[in-house]
């Protein structure tokens, strides 16, 4: 299902929102939406099944029409514009999460690994994700988190290992209502899946930058991204990650990486840079620090503020220092509505 909504300011009291699927010589004409009496319309969510709105191609042109609209039918054409569904996928992404199933979590089915599922139905993963996940989802506006899982096996085949996978085994729509629905993901695809490596970050990174960059475009301060990854804290690929995390750190992303069980996260506090600059593999240092590190074991029994304060400690001066890098305003409140 593909959601769409939209606004526009315009002069008159009637208007509508139309969208059409761009063919060879033809356009097809897709649901036209109309709000009546308002100069500031906010067209509702609606969903169109992927088949009937692009065919299910995600690069498949789309035209969407916004006009002043006219009971005779000869609507004054306002403005458009051209988009596909994979650029609006990007545009809409929410606050991504990734899990680490790396065989060095142990085997689920032992009361000593860390995805080992108690009687009462957690274990050290859903605890972390639980606690951080209620301190970061309150600056997600619509709570939709697009969840991933990386170093394990997949059903049907178990061949290699897959770096980045949707965590509710839906590429096309990986996001998740809330950390309740992450959760649900989790218990679902964990009985189905092999723990395995390498432990790569790197890709994940990588995905979640290239959205960014499509975001840095609009040259506004408009959108910024926290990616949270639950991880065991061994990793192969440091020297990709590093290099990944410097090219990240000219966009609008931060990272918070949580530690979940007992290792002494040496390579993470690495990556976070806290005690010295974090450099690429060429020498290239990053532009701004963009990494949080949070051992989780130290605060599973501790006050969620102080929880809270470790997580966010370090994003909202890694959010300014962007968009001062980039010489951006910050956004301007919207006012409240009057009672």
């Amino acid at each position: 299902m593909t959601t769409w909504e939209g606004g526009v300011n315009a002069g008159t009291g009637m208007h509508q929102i139309q969208i059409l699927t761009v063919l060879r010589q033809s356009s097809a004409y897709k649901p036209v939406l109309v709000v009546k009496n308002n100069l500031n319309p906010c067209w509702k969510k609606f969903c169109v099944p992927l088949q009937t709105f692009c065919s299910s191609d995600l690069e498949r042109p789309l035209k969407v029409d916004c006009s002043d609209h006219d009971s005779d039918g000869s609507h004054d054409l306002i403005g458009s514009f051209t988009t596909k569904v994979s650029e609006l996928q990007k545009a809409a992404q929410g606050s991504p999460v990734g899990i680490d199933f790396t065989g060095s979590n142990g085997d689920p089915r032992s009361p000593n690994s860390l995805h080992y599922m108690s009687p009462d139905g957690l274990n050290q993963y859903l605890s972390a994700l639980w606690s951080v996940g209620q301190v970061v989802q309150d600056y997600d506006t619509d709570k939709l988190f697009p969840a991933f899982g990386f170093g394990a096996k997949l059903p049907p085949d178990y061949q290699a290992a897959h770096h980045e996978f949707a965590l509710n085994f839906n590429p096309t729509n990986p996001y998740c209502q809330g950390i309740q629905g992450i959760v649900e993901a989790y218990r679902m695809v964990l009985p189905q899946l092999r723990l395995s490596g390498p432990t790569n970050f790197s890709p994940i990174i990588n995905h979640v930058a290239s959205i960014a960059t499509g975001a840095a475009q609009a040259n506004s301060a408009s959108q910024y991204f926290v990616l949270l990854i639950l991880t065991d804290g061994e990793i192969t690929d440091f020297d990709q990650t590093r290099d990944a995390i410097v090219r990240a750190s000219r966009l609008p992303l931060s990272i918070i990486i949580v530690g979940v069980g007992p290792a002494d996260f040496k390579a993470m506090e690495l990556l976070d840079g806290d005690n010295g600059v974090l450099r690429s593999t060429i020498g290239e240092t990053v532009a701004r620090d963009i990494v949080q590190f949070v051992p989780y074991r130290q605060f599973k029994d501790a006050p969620v503020a102080a929880l809270a304060q470790s997580v966010l400690a370090e994003v909202p001066n890694q959010l300014v220092s962007y968009f001062k890098m980039r010489g951006f305003e910050p956004p301007t409140p919207k006012a409240a509505p009057k009672s």
